[in-house]
């Protein structure tokens, strides 16, 4: 079990991340994301992000999967379920293809005990049939550690996109557990327009009821117009830090409403702090998720010069532990020369904010990056500084970029948070990978 889970440890450093999609869908080094949200039969919200990165090799092809439900109450308690895929695909003829999968699925609760955390893992071998409509899947494995003690498992799946040429698209995956247990997925999509989506889902999970979903959700394929316009995945190794030991996060964007020098852009993100355990290949935990959520409307005021005013809400969210969760919100105005920092578009990059912090005062921050643009290699340093009262955050990092669809950035980071409370400061090394994908 500890070599399984030391095993997604290294994926995180690694910083690759696969969704669930068709295997007809893999050609080329690419990226695809998808972000949904909605309410759950009991009467909760739910939000899913799943991300997608997939690189070939000589005779194979390489993918990866981020892929999670978070599932809570009005107290913003609940569940979140985890699903990591590493695998290769390989074309066996012209309609077949065959997927070796490792895939690691564990739960955690927030703001709630959870000692004994749900952890499975399986080996799953599976082939394609393709064709121009319906795809099917066929396969077959086993289970990795103790996995609840579950031993084996079949697995069919049908994917069916615009089905006779409609808005509609369905898919299923049915798995039979130890040939006693079924564990299913039913989806029901209707296409709003060519990058959003109205669902239904029904689900049964491990350890969990039937449940059925209804939401949004946000693709960044399929589409010219696409509202995701982009996302990144972020993996770090804390060598220095003695409570953790990884600390990964996910970001989208997406814009809105575009015009003539001006945009809507929304902003989410999750970081997730990994505890280090006992050593530093020991139980893979979070410590907890800090969500950010940011909305901006941005306009024009030259070639190179941005206005903006926004709102933001910081979240921070205890993990299998009974505390409660604190945020902050906070408004104002900014400049910057261009709509995402993050993106090399110029060799000089900043961006500076201020505004009120209803919980900490006052919210003022800025950024500086400096880097090489255009080249298949790109090499920079960025700077990024945030202040509110009685806390203050800065981030210097150095990196390289490269890549020609989804963007490659090793880096070696110093993080420094400070806090008015001496257990909520943290200093420390960060070096790790970033995976992007711009549209």
């Amino acid at each position: 079990m500890r070599r399984v889970r030391s095993l997604w440890v290294l994926l995180f450093l690694a910083g690759v991340v696969r969704a669930q999609y068709s295997a007809s869908e893999i050609s080329g080094s690419r990226a695809a994301a998808s972000l949904e949200g909605g309410v759950e039969s009991a009467q909760r919200r739910y939000f899913r992000p799943r991300l997608r990165f997939e690189f070939p090799l000589r005779f194979t092809r390489v993918f990866t999967d981020l892929d999670f439900y978070h599932r809570t109450n009005g107290d913003l308690e609940g569940e979140i379920d985890f699903w990591l895929d590493l695998g290769l695909n390989s074309r066996l003829a012209s309609n077949w293809e065959m997927e070796v999968i490792l895939r690691h699925f564990c739960r955690h609760k927030t703001s709630r005990d959870y000692p004994k955390v749900l952890d499975i893992n399986e080996l799953l071998a599976r082939a394609w049939y393709v064709s121009g409509g319906p795809s099917v899947g066929l396969g077959a494995g086993t289970y990795l550690g103790t996995s609840n003690h579950y031993s084996g498992l079949l697995v069919m799946n049908l994917a069916w996109p615009r089905i006779f040429r409609s808005e509609l698209s369905a898919a299923a995956e049915v798995k039979w557990v130890d040939f006693k247990e079924l564990i299913y997925d039913f989806e029901l999509a209707i296409a709003l327009d060519p990058s959003v989506d109205l669902v239904a889902r029904l689900t049964r999970h491990y350890v969990y009821p039937t449940t059925s979903y209804f939401g949004l959700r946000f693709n960044s394929r399929d589409s010219e117009e696409k509202h995701v316009d982009q996302f990144r995945f972020r993996a770090g190794w804390l060598p220095d830090d003695e409570a953790r030991k990884v600390a990964a996060l996910v970001e989208f964007n997406l814009s809105f409403f575009k015009a003539a020098g001006s945009q809507l852009v929304l902003n989410l993100e999750g970081d997730i702090p990994i505890e280090r355990g006992s050593a530093f290949l020991g139980p893979f935990r979070p410590e907890e998720i800090r969500y950010t959520a940011g909305l901006a409307y941005e306009k024009r005021l030259a070639a190179e010069l941005s206005a903006f005013a926004y709102g933001r809400y910081d979240l921070r969210m205890p993990v299998d532990v009974a505390q409660g969760f604190e945020s902050s919100l906070g408004v104002g105005l900014g400049l910057r020369n261009q709509t995402y920092f993050k993106k090399l578009e110029r060799n000089f990059r900043y961006l500076i904010f201020a505004g009120r912090n209803y919980s900490h005062g006052h919210d003022l921050g800025a950024a500086i990056g400096v880097n090489t643009t255009g080249k298949p290699i790109n090499i920079g340093g960025d700077v990024r500084l945030d202040f509110r009262s009685g806390q203050s955050q800065g981030l210097y990092e150095i990196f390289v970029e490269a890549g020609s669809g989804p963007k490659i950035r090793p880096f070696f980071a110093f993080e420094r948070r400070n806090a008015q409370t001496a257990d909520k400061s943290i200093r420390r090394f960060v070096l790790g990978v970033e995976l992007y994908m711009w549209h």
